[in-house]
């Protein structure tokens, strides 16, 4: 019986030295395999971070010299080397181990599963004087603006669902608000002001009819085809088709400023320059639909004043933007 074991373990051990080979080269190739599956997921966060988003800045600063691998060299001088070698060794068993891969390769197709909910709105603003607040979604929500550079871009990610596109309301401060159509894996390009242009309305009233309005109540009705909007009439000049928040341009803020000087009526300014809001939603307007404005006395239901009918126009150059009726 004795006899036998050394025998036994002699082909035990051949066994095992004929083995060896094999699950070396086994282990090679599960290690190498895993290397190129955490270079390929790590290279293909970072391209998308990199197209997607504005992230890339700061993920980049984090790996920097400066950022985590300063930290990381500083942390290592402080462990002693034998650590080091059993920590190194700890990390080779995991990349040869079979898991590894399963884990790698899950994380990889879980990350792109979930990107193909994804799209991106990139808003671009070239030749800005200053800074702007830019809202995607609701703007009565004041904390979810961002800040859009004079000379910059903002990129912001929105759930969607492959193979369709969703819609995405987007305002930058001066600017009437559009609508946007985000798609998965797809950047939507937008450019300020050109992409914000659109057809808008911008109604302003005769002296005389602001006089009145000083001194009795009056009301606005703005009839959109069958809809018929009311609201109080403050004397202000209002846009119909987007909020107050718009810009007037330099162009015109200036040639009726002159006009209202030369008049010596500089009373009137600030009703021909600060737009007063509808106090209601108004849709977005539609070229070539008419709209009609009219004031009336809320006591008689007097008509005082009206735009006649205005077929509104489509915005092909800016010195189209806005389009301006007088109320008379």
């Amino acid at each position: 019986m004795n006899a036998e074991d050394p025998e036994n373990e002699q082909r035990a051990s051949n066994a095992r030295s004929e083995r060896a080979p094999e699950e070396t080269k086994s282990s090679t190739s599960r290690f190498a395999l895993n290397i190129v599956l955490l270079l390929a997921l790590g290279v293909a966060a970072s391209g998308w971070m990199l197209r997607y988003t504005d992230w890339f800045g700061v993920f980049g600063g984090l790996l920097s010299l400066g950022g985590l691998f300063a930290w990381i060299a500083f942390v290592s001088k402080l462990i002693p080397g034998r650590r080091i070698e059993e920590l190194q060794a700890a990390v080779d068993r995991l990349l040869i181990a079979p898991a590894t891969t399963y884990v790698l390769a899950g994380a990889f197709l879980f990350g792109l599963a979930i990107l193909s909910f994804l799209g991106t709105i990139e808003v671009n603003s070239f030749a800005g004087a200053a800074d702007r607040r830019l809202y995607f979604g609701s703007v009565e929500n004041d904390d979810t603006f961002l800040r859009l550079p004079a000379d910059g871009r903002k990129r912001s990610l929105h759930w969607t669902t492959p193979g369709s596109s969703t819609p995405v309301r987007v305002k930058v401060e001066g600017h009437p608000d559009i609508r946007v159509r985000v798609r998965s894996w797809r950047v939507t390009e937008l450019h300020v002001p050109s992409s914000f242009r659109r057809p808008v309305l911008l109604v302003r009233p005769a002296t005389p009819l602001i006089d009145i309005g000083r001194e009795n109540p009056l009301e606005l009705r703005i009839r959109l085809g069958e809809e018929e909007i009311v609201t109080d009439f403050t004397g202000h000049l209002v846009f119909v088709g987007c909020d107050a928040d718009v810009d007037i341009p330099a162009r015109l803020r200036d040639r009726w400023e002159s006009v209202l000087e030369a008049r010596k009526q500089d009373r009137f300014v600030p009703y021909w320059t600060r737009p007063h809001d509808l106090g209601v939603e108004v849709r977005e307007l539609v070229p070539n639909e008419t709209v009609t404005v009219e004031l009336f006395s809320k006591e008689t239901g007097k008509l005082l004043g009206t735009t006649g009918a205005i077929t509104i126009a489509r915005i092909d150059d800016a010195a189209d933007f806005p389009q301006v009726v007088d109320l008379k």
